[in-house]
């Protein structure tokens, strides 16, 4: 089994496919930690924020290299990235290693050492991200590992071909009670094939047998192999390999619109989001300096909310629920919209009908004092 056979599979090309376009397609980027820790803000200042967010060197845009390095990931188990330093050990550009079989991993004195092309790289100078590994050290691929599940699909694919390719006449033999001699049927068998043979673009014609010749087909009937059965049975198991929920894959058997909206956020939480953090913290270990390690002020961040954008009515709803809250303001808001920013809407709101637990006795008390003294106040009556 290799990866181009295992590609040859469109549950495997969509699983690998889909994923790698959504993950590509959400935002990337460096944050910096302000006010103490309490809040944050992107680091656009930092030069890894161009390299991750617009053009990763100088043949490849970031999505392009963000979709290729889970590409690798997915198929190979591996993902290797060779980031290209200045003189002042800047990161300049970041280069995928286009074949991640080429790659040896060796462990010398506590440290692994990887081996690419003739140059060899301590694990601090290459990044590697590991999708399932058994060591910590290096991913194990998930298209060798399951072959046999893999192979069961390709044989059903070939047999479906071998069904239609040729559509005329299906695997089978002539039977006949005479007596035929070896050049017989040998003409025979030609003369019949030419004439009634042929693929799906060929014309066919209707077979006519005579002289007391049978046709007898002996290959297995699809309804009998349950072929359709097997070819869903494949992509189920596919989909399980690569933790992704079918309906991603458009695969809506048993499946509705509810149903479908609920393996959205399940192929979030358990397919995206580990994949995520471990990459996440290997560019957060190798990709800043030991300085800004040190110092915790600077992390990478995948904007999730970008895949969990909810429709129209539900998205405004929840905007206003934050705005009417004094979370945040109506210019914020608009801005998550891509709307203009709008003179004197920078003011946060404040709920009437809230407050502040510290402030709940000093009120509610103030409020019975005013009431007690309202009480006692003499009524003012009009004379006569």
């Amino acid at each position: 089994m290799t990866e181009a056979k295992a590609l040859a599979l469109s549950a495997v090309w969509a699983c690998i496919d889909i994923k790698s376009d959504v993950y590509a397609n959400m935002p990337y980027s460096v944050f910096r930690k302000t006010k103490g820790g309490k809040g944050r803000e992107e680091a656009s200042d930092h030069p890894l924020c161009y390299l991750l967010n617009t053009r990763a060197n100088s043949y490849t845009n970031a999505f392009d290299f963000q979709k290729a390095k889970l590409v690798q990931l997915l198929k190979n188990g591996n993902s290797y990235v060779i980031p290209k330093r200045d003189e002042y050990y800047q990161i300049t550009a970041l280069y995928l290693v286009a074949n991640p079989n080429e790659v040896t991993v060796k462990e010398y004195e506590d440290d692994l050492y990887y081996t690419y092309k003739g140059n060899t790289y301590r694990s601090d100078e290459i990044l590697h991200y590991k999708w399932f590994s058994l060591d910590g050290r290096i991913g194990v691929n998930p298209i060798v590992q399951h072959k046999e599940t893999l192979g069961l699909g390709l044989a059903a694919l070939f047999f479906g071909a071998d069904v239609l390719g040729n559509g005329a006449i299906q695997p089978g033999v002539l039977t006949t009670e005479k007596s035929l001699t070896p050049e017989q049927a040998s003409s025979l068998g030609g003369s019949f094939a030419s004439l009634y043979g042929g693929g799906l673009g060929d014309k066919k014609n209707i077979p006519l047998l005579h002289s007391g010749l049978e046709y007898k087909s002996h290959i297995l009937e699809p309804d009998k192999a349950q072929f359709l059965g097997t070819k869903n049975h494949i992509v189920e198991e596919v989909c399980r390999i690569f933790n992704v929920p079918p309906s991603i894959v458009h695969h809506h058997i048993q499946s509705n619109y509810n149903s479908s909206e609920h393996q959205d956020l399940t192929f979030l939480k358990y397919s995206l989001a580990p994949m995520l953090r471990r990459v996440e913290l290997e560019d957060k270990c190798k990709l800043l300096t030991e300085e800004e390690v040190r110092e915790g002020d600077l992390y990478f961040k995948h904007n999730v909310n970008a895949i969990l954008r909810p429709d129209y009515e539900k998205r405004t709803e929840g905007l206003s629920k934050l705005v009417n809250s004094g979370i945040i303001d109506r210019n914020e808001a608009r801005a998550k919209e891509e709307m203009d920013w709008k003179e004197g809407l920078d003011e946060h709101l404040t709920p009437v009908n809230t407050m502040p637990a510290s402030v709940q006795v000093d009120y509610y008390q103030a409020k019975i004092d005013a009431l007690k003294t309202k009480g006692n106040e003499p009524e003012n009556r009009d004379t006569v």
